[in-house]
């Protein structure tokens, strides 16, 4: 017996409440409540946010379309529905004709062009977008469907990591600015300082824990440098780091790291220029800056680049700058352990566990594993790869066999490592970074200065562009071969000249900072098929976001300036205690509070033994630190969300990917117990397990646990596969007698069963009905048939055959069936 496929039919049915749906794709889904009931359960208002682009799979046989449109519009929202072209063929056109502007339905090989398109690329830029899964996308009756699910989730997740490495300038200038009082010296005062030495970067890799012993008992020869997120996992193990890195510019960057926070007395901080400022202005201790200081500036221009994407890219190079010959990597991994783990023991990712409903990537590992990595991963591990390859006098090594195998970093166990030990304790390096106190006030004064004539500039641009854009509105009403045409524009053409070499520097920032701004007015026209309104029209949009931008910018120098003036009212003689606590309320930065009452007392500066002021700071600063209500905390509750599970399922067992659906399996098990939706996805995918490791036995007997009023359509025609396969007649009946509820077009595979089983008279019933439903049906009448005619039953076949005729004169099987009886 053949496994039971589903079929698309194109009837429509119409349900007691007169609406019309494809019960080949939503099967019973509305037959006990109208949609507009279910699809208020099952969406709740998600599908109705403002200024959100809403990607949703599937239309339930339109019926998910005439609900959107039927309740009122969000504004600012559009809408990408995704069906596959089987069913796009069947909906009728009047559906079509009715979208409105906000909805198109689209089939996927759509989408991935629409989602570039400057109507939707605004959307992901700003991440404003969500995605939804109908209800016949859920079911998993349609194979299609958990494929969409599976490609629209990787294309987001591409087309996202491509523009926010596209766009991160903004947020980077941002964070910049606000860390130019803190930024004081650069990274290369450490330049070649350990050539042909032995260096270890640990990551928050899961073979992190691996290694553990092995560098405890080799601390003492061994120059650590770590990411920042497993830096307080390393003191508490009588491990601290000679550097700790940070490189992150998002706000989140401080929850990651507030263990850390505590250990600016006994390790450097290494941290990118645009570092998130919460962190780098809440040191209390000793750091370099990798990068530029300014933006406009070049007197550090020799210093060591900020690496990225990751802050292990960034450790790498520091690494190679600082002269290591030998680099080895430890918590490296670049994809997860094969059980799923993300991280290193401790971390709230390795309390979260494996993300139930996220659908990742796949790498091979040295030992010649696959493991899950996410996209994010795969860059960092190619953009090392590259490193690696560009500095072959840097012999790069992970301790790690199950790290994702990169071209140019090798594997070796650490038991076999030679170590050429850079003899010197972080303490001692800390003492080679000059002491920053008695510097502060000159290095304010000399950015406040910069960040003046950057106002200025800015203030000069922005001028400049509106005068440009006042000319270029008086081009549209003036003869294009007029001689004021020309003089006109001459002049715009001088103003633009003035910008690019005046103020080049600050119009190449403002450029970099807005990116998508800028990006409106190119086109991929050619330059002599240009109309005058076009030039015109991009003229405008040019000087516009030149206008938009330069204040934009101004008004984050401006607030650099605040920060500045702030640290300078810190080191005053007399400072208002109560306005300096406000301000570093303010700009988010309490913890202030400390670096203030140390400095004082290094300079020599009077400082009040207690201030309700200072000590608010205090508490906050704590607050922040202990509190832990960020939603980053909240990721285990996150990861076991089952909403995508099924597809994720699916997706692994369709590439045979064994040792993913272990990891999954392990991971739901504990959420069984009471939940049935758990209970029915952990069965199914161990009995998938047990298909991929050749054992049918088992992957039945797994499929038989789950409870049978938890069966779904998915569930038995599995369950009707391995029991036909292995000739359980009976269970096959009884799973089949099941699955015909879900549809009718299980109703000729059911016949067929019960012919195998003898039960002729429940067989021809069974026939007949599903031919009542499906009267057009060739193939099945030809069937019942050739069965009538195989019990004796001949003028039953000769009326079958027919029929068949009546369909399809020439029908050649008919022909020889009805030619046998006759003899």
């Amino acid at each position: 017996m053949t496994t039971p496929t589903s079929q698309i039919d194109n009837k429509f049915h119409i349900n007691n409440f007169g609406e019309h749906y494809l019960p080949s794709v939503n099967r019973k889904s509305f037959e006990c409540l109208d949609s507009k009931t279910v699809f208020k359960q099952t969406f709740k208002d998600q599908l109705f946010i403002e200024e959100c682009l809403h990607i949703v799979i599937g239309s339930d046989s339109g019926l998910l379309i005439d609900f959107i449109i039927n309740n009122e519009m969000p504004s600012g929202s559009k809408y990408l529905i995704i069906e596959p072209p089987a069913i796009l063929d069947i909906l009728p056109l009047e559906l079509r004709n009715k979208l409105p502007e906000q909805i198109k339905l689209i089939d996927f090989a759509e989408l991935q062009s629409l989602l570039s398109s400057d109507d939707y690329e605004m959307y992901l830029i700003k991440n404003q977008y969500m995605t939804h899964n109908s209800i016949a996308s859920t079911s998993g009756v349609i194979d299609l469907y958990n494929t969409y699910i599976h490609d629209t989730q990787k294309l987001l997740k591409m087309h996202n990591f491509k523009m926010s490495g596209i766009f991160q300038n903004k947020v980077f200038l941002i964070q910049q600015l606000k860390n130019t009082p803190d930024n004081l010296y650069p990274a290369s005062l450490l330049r070649n300082k350990f050539i042909g030495k032995t260096c270890v970067i640990i990551g928050g890799g899961p073979s992190l824990d691996e290694h553990i012993d092995w560098i405890t008992n080799n601390y003492d020869q061994l120059f650590i440098i770590t990411v920042s997120r497993v830096a307080a996992k390393l003191s508490k193990a009588n491990i601290p780091a000679h550097i700790i890195v940070s490189i992150d510019f998002q706000d989140l960057n401080f929850e990651v790291n507030i263990d850390a926070m505590a250990l600016a007395q006994e390790s450097l901080l290494i941290n990118s220029y645009h570092l998130n400022h919460r962190i780098i202005s809440q040191w209390q201790g000793k750091s370099l800056y990798t990068g530029s200081r300014l933006p406009w500036i070049k007197d550090d221009a020799n210093n060591i680049a900020s690496a990225g994407p990751t802050v292990t890219n960034s450790a790498v190079r520091i690494a190679i700058e600082l002269g290591f010959k030998t680099i080895l990597l430890s918590g490296v991994d670049f994809c997860y352990s094969s059980s799923g783990v993300t991280h290193s023991k401790g971390s709230v990712e390795a309390e979260a566990g494996i993300n139930n409903s996220r659908i990742e990537e796949w790498v091979e590992t040295y030992a010649g594993n696959q493991a899950e990595t996410p996209v994010q991963l795969i860059s960092a591990a190619q953009t090392l790869q590259t490193e690696a390859l560009n500095h072959p006098q840097a012999n790069i090594i992970n301790l790690s066999i199950n790290a994702a195998k990169l071209e140019g970093i090798s594997y070796q166990a650490a038991e076999t490592i030679t170590i050429e030990p850079a003899n010197i304790a972080p303490k001692q390096l800390l003492a080679m970074i000059p002491d920053a106190a008695e510097e502060r006030k000159k290095h304010y004064n000399s950015m406040q200065t910069e960040l003046h004539s950057a106002e200025t500039a800015l203030k000069i641009i922005e001028t400049l562009s509106k005068q440009a854009i006042k000319l270029n509105l008086q081009l549209q009403k003036i003869d294009v071969q007029s001689k004021k045409y020309r003089s006109t524009a001459k002049k715009i053409e001088l103003i633009e000249r003035e910008i690019e070499s005046k103020y080049s520097d600050y119009s190449y920032l403002i450029k970099q900072y807005g990116y998508a701004e800028f990006s409106k007015f190119l086109t991929t026209k050619e330059s002599a098929k240009w109309t005058v309104e076009e030039m015109q029209n991009m003229t405008h949009l040019y000087y516009n976001a030149f206008k938009l931008l330069s204040g934009e910018v101004s008004s984050y120098i401006a607030e650099a300036n605040k920060i500045i003036e702030t640290r300078q009212l810190e080191l005053s003689d007399d400072p208002d205690l109560n306005k300096l606590a406000k301000l570093w309320s303010k700009h988010n930065q309490p913890g202030r509070v400390h670096i203030f009452s140390k400095l004082r007392e290094e300079l020599g500066l009077n400082i009040a033994a207690t201030s309700e002021p200072l000590t608010k700071a205090e508490d906050e600063y704590h607050r922040q630190l202990t509190e832990k209500s960020h939603p980053y905390f909240s990721m285990k509750k996150r990861n076991q969300s089952l909403h995508n599970t099924l597809a994720k399922i699916t997706d692994l067992y369709k590439s045979k990917n064994q040792s993913g659906l272990t990891q999954l399996v392990n991971s739901i098990k504990p959420m069984i117990k009471g939940d049935a939706e758990a209970q029915r996805l952990y069965f199914l995918a161990k009995c998938y397990v047990c298909i991929l490791d050749n054992d049918k036995y088992a992957a039945l007997l797994a499929l038989q646990q789950i409870d049978e009023n938890n069966q779904t359509e998915v569930i038995l025609k599995q369950l009707v596969a391995l029991a036909s396969e292995q000739q359980q007649i009976e269970l096959t009946l009884s799973a089949l007698a099941k699955i015909v509820n879900f549809s009718h077009e299980y109703l000729p595979l059911y016949a067929h069963a019960l012919t195998i089983k003898g039960d002729n008279i429940a067989a021809i019933n069974t026939y007949l009905d599903y031919l009542e439903i499906s009267p057009e049906d060739i193939k099945v009448r030809l069937n019942l048939g050739a069965f009538l005619l195989k019990i004796g039953q001949n003028e039953g076949a000769i009326t079958c055959f027919k029929q068949v005729l009546t369909l399809d004169i020439n029908n050649l099987s008919a022909l020889n069936y009805l030619k046998q009886v006759a003899q």
